[in-house]
This record gives C-alpha cells, sequence and structure tokens, in this order.
C-alpha cells in the first residue's frame, strides 16, 4: 500500500511542477494570434459597413421566420438584414432586394446556411443565382445578377471594416 501512496504523490507532485512552470509571470509576449482571431465583425459592424457603400439606401431586418429552410439547417440564427441596394427596385425585403446578410451563432453555421442554399440553386432555375461571401459566422448572399465589380465593392466594404472574407468552394 505505501508504494502506491508513494506513486501518487510522485504523480502529483509531477503535475504540480509542471502545471506551475506553465503559468509563468504574464510578462512573456503571447505571441501572434492566430490566423483569423479577433477579425469576425459582429452584425451591427456588418450592417454599419455595408451603409457606407454609396448604393445601398437601407436596411430591413430579418426576422427567423423570413429564412426558408430544409431539415437538418443550421439553427443558429442570430440577425440579419435585407440589404436595399438602388440598383434592385423590390417591394418586399429579400434577396430580390440586392443582397441579404445573415449572422449564424458559428463560422460553421454560415457555412452550412451557405452551401444548403447553392445546393437548392443547383436544380432549380426558379431561385435565381447568388453569390456568397462568408466572413466568420456572417454570410452575405448577394442577387446573381451583380456584376464582379460590384460584387468586388461589397467585399471591399467588409474587408475595409477588418473582416476576413472568402467565397465558398463551387459545390460541382
Amino acid at each position: 500500500m505505501p508504494s502506491r501512496i508513494a506513486a501518487a504523490a510522485v504523480v502529483l507532485t509531477a503535475g504540480l511542477v509542471l502545471g506551475l512552470g506553465a503559468c509563468g509571470s504574464g510578462s512573456e509576449d503571447p505571441g501572434p494570434a492566430p490566423a483569423g482571431a479577433g477579425d469576425d465583425l459582429s452584425g451591427a459592424d456588418v450592417a454599419a459597413a455595408l451603409e457606407q457603400l454609396p448604393t445601398v439606401t437601407g436596411l430591413v431586418p430579418l426576422r427567423r421566420g423570413d429564412l426558408v429552410s430544409l431539415p437538418g439547417a443550421p439553427t443558429d440564427f442570430v440577425e440579419g438584414w435585407t440589404v436595399r441596394d438602388r440598383r434592385f427596385p423590390c417591394e418586399q425585403p429579400g434577396i430580390e432586394c440586392g443582397a441579404e446578410v445573415e449572422v449564424w451563432g458559428s463560422p460553421d453555421s454560415a457555412a452550412r446556411r451557405s452551401e444548403e442554399i447553392r445546393t437548392l440553386q443547383l436544380g432549380t432555375v426558379d431561385l435565381g443565382t447568388e453569390t456568397h461571401l462568408l466572413a466568420g459566422p456572417v454570410l452575405l448572399r448577394l442577387d446573381g445578377a451583380l456584376t464582379r465589380a460590384q460584387v468586388a465593392a461589397y467585399r471591399a466594404a467588409l474587408e475595409d471594416a477588418g473582416a476576413t472574407v472568402s467565397t465558398p468552394e463551387p459545390l460541382f
């Protein structure tokens, strides 16, 4: 029995020494932040960035019920807006107004939502086309009628606000 106690004491002591050695005084430089750390914009940041575009005439808040989803789609919707772009006259808020911003609970959920929408569009002409930009938990859905230069202006607005923006991989 004493050998078990001695062995436990050695393990406990080693654990304490290693644990305390990792603590440090706090004066050490933690090094650079991981890539992408701290650059996720909040929904309010995205809204403010997009409102600076000269073609944006306003933002209309989205409700959870405004989203069309399939079973298995992400359920952690946080907030969103229809972006009214003066180049797209529309009566009801929606992607037809130029763009939609959807903020999700995680970057993974935003990417899954993008994939869901793009999958639906593959086989349905009536749904139109969209270009998607991802910035952390934010999915920016742009009407497919926007030119590359117009999409680039939306992307630049997010990047100028500090976001790291990516375009989802093609599905096919």
